[in-house]
């Protein structure tokens, strides 16, 4: 039986037990290769980086050579080397290694967190932060830019953006194929309205 104490993300500590090496995985937990334990789930989305140091550690907890590990994900011996060495595989390659090591390659995927920011809402900001205004006298004025804004702005035309983080892994022909793909998607959901 294996234990692991580990910090908890917030100010608790938790302890949690896995029999026989077998792990329990739910929401919060993770199973550590390295640790043969569970541990708190990675809060920061992994980096397709991150692949090398997983993959070497998965290895090394297993006690397998390059070319076992290799015929154990699927991929050739080179490709796995190099991997290891911090080079990024093609799509299909870079999947079967993360699962592989335990992941999914969703998980290496950065979320993109864009915030737009309209621009009354820009306005209101910056009348708030006014130090010669009242709140009550910057909401006032900011009502009466959001009912402006409304009647005078012309509907912008929508650019499809996608950030990836594997974007480097994709075939040239692949970018332009997403990007007809995403258009033709918005295109059907505005048919939709």
């Amino acid at each position: 039986m294996l234990l692991c104490r580990r910090r908890w993300w917030r100010t608790r500590s938790r302890t949690e037990t896995v029999a026989g090496g077998a792990a329990c995985v739910n929401r919060y937990l993770v199973p550590d290769w390295r640790r043969g334990c569970l541990v708190p789930r990675r809060a920061e989305p992994l980096r397709v980086q991150d692949l090398a140091q997983l993959l070497r550690d998965r290895r090394a907890a297993r006690g397998l050579g390059l070319r076992a590990a290799a015929e154990e994900a699927g991929v050739s011996f080179n490709t796995l080397a190099r991997v290891e060495k911090g080079h990024v595989p093609d799509i299909e390659t870079f999947s079967r290694i993360a699962r592989w090591v335990g992941h999914s390659p969703a998980e290496f995927l950065e979320a993109a967190s864009v915030t737009l920011d309209s621009t009354p809402e820009v306005i209101e900001a910056h009348l708030r932060g006014d130090p010669a205004l009242t709140t009550e006298g910057a909401k006032a004025i900011a009502g009466l830019v959001k009912e402006l804004y409304a009647r005078l702005a012309e509907p912008a035309e929508v650019a499809i953006a996608c950030h990836l983080r594997a974007a480097s892994t994709f075939r040239p022909e692949a970018s332009g194929l997403f990007a007809e793909l995403l258009s033709e998607m918005h295109g059907a959901l505005l048919a939709k309205d």
